[in-house]
């Protein structure tokens, strides 16, 4: 079936109060959940752009093109202007990302009723209530818009569609599930409906009781979960960690582990969130998990020890690579913290990232720093991404272990705003990586192998 010559929307709007935690980046089949609806879209419309006033949470993994409102705290009329505005076609459909079970059929149920029509706006209308924001606009809406925005008239969505005659398309109260939006935490489950894979919410609302007042509150915290990991039936260990992306930190936890080298030894994957596994089938022998799990003790910033095949990947250096700008690398670390959503709402957080010396390719971040590492080494096993041609970036500091997992992917260069050890530095050295710290306020100490790093400070 051929596309539509529209431009699709995705919207990213609101605080995600309820939640606590933005919608966008609930993480469903391995990727956020505005990446998977805009994916969907794309096999409808000749272009999918997304809406998001927190764009960097999606600057590392967006094919998309993300642009936040261009007036800002307006509300979802302000959506609408920020689309119409940056697209390219002279209609454009809206959905917002927590709206994620309106099916194809809807969507071009609205498309074809709007090509048909002279109306600027036609939107879905359930019995009692309209969907403003699952509909088709018209770009000739965008003055009207303006003069909304920047005036101090009636904000109204549904004042606004009654100012242009908006059409609708009536959809019966069997359809309304398909409408359901996800604003809380009960409602994540409901994922499952669409999605293979729907990973925990990363963060929890507790209670908290301020000195200065006996009424109640509550703050946002980020989740510690004991994860434990199984590798071929056998239990290899538990891991404290944050409930996102488990599958992509497994896999880089049995790298470390000198488990695992390549993609095509990982026979399987399987999660079991409700208790609290990741079951790795790998090509390894019996012998070599148990060796491992006698030596793994681990906590929450990771483990101590070189791994099962060996106490390290050997003497052999890393690759030479390609130089990078240290302005690069300053640049990547001093957004690192910004990009991490449970940061954002929680703090508590370490992040990491990698670079191929252009832009960001990967982004986790976890309540332990090895393990938001440990998440680069798996996705970058399971993607086939070679990174022997840029550079780790992490918060916290860089001890052995950070270096012994940079080394087992062949990475030359490894990067930090915090301090490093001294056997890091010994390890670094050994395996020909170029070794970063203190890298904060336009400056960085570079222990090892400077020659990769071009400073244009």
């Amino acid at each position: 079936m051929s596309t539509y010559p529209m431009t699709a929307i995705v919207l990213c709007g609101g605080s995600s109060q309820r939640l606590g935690y933005p919608k966008e980046m609930l993480r469903v089949d391995g990727a956020p959940l505005v990446i998977r609806t805009a994916e969907r879209l794309r096999r409808i419309f000749s272009a999918v752009h997304i809406n998001s006033n927190n764009p960097a949470f999606l600057r590392f993994c967006s094919p998309f093109p993300v642009y936040p409102d261009a007036v800002r705290d307006m509300g979802p009329l302000a959506g609408l202007h920020a689309g119409l505005r940056h697209a390219g076609t002279d209609r454009c459909f809206f959905l917002p990302c927590d709206m994620p079970f309106v099916p194809d059929d809807h969507v071009r149920r609205l498309v074809e009723r709007a090509l048909a029509s002279s109306a600027k706006a036609v939107t879905a209308c359930l019995p009692g209530r309209r969907e403003p924001l699952c509909g088709v606009y018209s770009r000739e809406l965008l003055p009207r818009l303006e003069v909304l925005l920047t005036g101090e008239s009636h904000r109204s969505v549904a004042a606004f569609l009654d100012a242009v005659g908006a059409e609708s398309v009536d959809f019966s109260a069997a359809d309304a599930p398909s409408f359901r939006d996800i604003d809380a935490a009960e409602d994540i489950p409901l994922l499952n409906r669409i999605h293979a894979d729907v990973e925990p919410l990363p963060v929890a609302r507790l209670p908290i009781r301020s000195g200065r007042s006996s009424s109640p509150a509550s703050d946002i915290v980020a989740v510690e979960y004991p994860l434990s990991l199984y590798v071929n039936g056998l239990k290899l260990v538990t891991v404290l960690c944050l409930p996102t992306a488990m599958r992509e930190m497994a896999v880089g936890l049995a790298v470390y582990l000198g488990l695992v080298r390549r993609r095509e030894e990982i026979r399987g994957i399987r999660m079991d969130y409700d208790a609290k596994r990741a079951m790795l089938q790998l090509d390894v022998s019996d012998e070599a998990i148990r060796s491992a799990s006698q030596v793994l003790i681990t906590s929450t910033c990771g483990a101590s020890i070189y791994g099962g095949r060996g106490e390290s990947p050997g003497d052999e250096a890393v690759s030479e690579g390609r130089r990078i700008r240290l302005a690069h690398i300053l640049d990547c670390l001093r957004v690192l913290r910004p990009m991490g959503p449970v940061f954002s709402r929680a703090g508590s957080t370490h992040q990491a990232a990698f670079s191929d010396g252009e832009r960001l390719r990967l982004f986790f971040e976890d309540i332990g720093r090895h393990n938001a590492v440990d998440k680069i080494i798996g996705a970058s096993l399971l993607e086939d991404m070679d990174l022997a041609h840029g550079v780790i970036m992490a918060t916290g500091r860089l001890s052995s272990e950070m270096v012994i997992k940079a080394a087992r992917r062949g990475v030359p260069i490894l990067a930090s705003p915090s301090g490093v050890t001294t056997n890091a530095v010994d390890l670094a050295a050994k395996h020909a990586i170029t070794f970063i710290g203190f890298a904060r306020g336009g400056r960085a100490n570079i222990y090892t192998r400077p020659e990769r790093v071009i400073d244009d400070r």
